[in-house]
């Protein structure tokens, strides 16, 4: 059921794109997308991120770049929120050499937990980077609108980055005393947690929430925060608010210390 969904998203996208009827998308879809697989080979692929996808011998780089089921949207740095540059220097791919390798993988019909599990254990990139990459993916390719998740709740993310080791970060947010003084009043329970990388998170009104930890030095780190399964974007705006200010908040306590 969830690829006959997205099939129709990207037929719906190529009707907008081109104002063919929907039988003739259709058309135009499968038969590209069974001419593709009959005839070209699956390009090798490599499991770090600082190492990129390589064209064949037989095919040029500008082929091998877009070499797409649907071109990638006019604009597409604002739709993913996060530039081609900091895209390459996170995972060694930029975005339309992202979508050409999902599209490859069929990521178009896979769940979103699929996709963002296939850009960190296949491709080495971080689990924030994996997610935002899919995120991305997902808006390119019409399966979420920004802001939204593939299910049709909505989701907020902020981050921030502080003068501190990615431990010293970890515990500010893991340790209920030190929790406090930047989150006063507000009841979480914390499911899983991976230190100092990641925790899955239950706020108290049932709402969900992913935090990522990244070193970026020494004495540099970052919090990116993720609060999903808000009911529209007027709540997610309010969280996007709420986690601003009190990541902020997080990073004076912080720099005071």
């Amino acid at each position: 059921m969830s690829k006959n969904k997205d099939l129709k998203r990207l037929i719906r996208a190529r009707m907008a794109k081109t104002g063919e009827s929907y039988t003739t998308a259709r058309a135009h879809l499968i038969g590209r997308k069974n001419r593709r697989h009959a005839s070209q080979p699956e390009a090798p692929e490599h499991p770090t991120e600082s190492v990129r996808e390589q064209p064949t011998a037989a095919e040029s780089p500008a082929a091998h770049e877009h070499r797409t089921a649907l071109p990638i949207p006019d604009g597409y740095e604002k739709i993913t929120g996060r530039s081609d540059a900091a895209v390459l220097k996170a995972s060694g791919r930029t975005w339309p050499e992202w979508v050409a390798l999902l599209d490859r993988r069929g990521a178009a019909g896979m769940e979103h937990r699929a996709i963002a599990k296939l850009v960190h254990e296949k491709y080495g990139v971080g689990e924030w980077w994996a997610q935002m990459i899919t995120v991305g993916y997902e808006r390119l390719r019409g399966l979420r609108d920004v802001g939204q998740r593939r299910g049709g709740s909505y989701e907020a993310s902020k981050s921030v980055t502080v003068a501190a080791p990615v431990e010293a970060l970890w515990c500010a947010v893991h340790d209920p005393e030190q929790r406090k003084r930047w989150l006063p009043g507000v009841e979480l329970e914390i499911r899983t947690a991976t230190e100092p990388k990641s925790m899955r998170i239950r706020l108290a009104d049932g709402l969900r929430m992913e935090a990522y930890f990244t070193a970026k030095g020494p004495a540099k780190s970052a919090l990116a925060v993720q609060v999903q399964g808000l009911p529209d974007r007027k709540a997610a705006q309010a969280a996007k608010e709420f986690w601003g200010e009190r990541l902020a908040a997080l990073k004076a306590l912080i720099a005071r210390e």
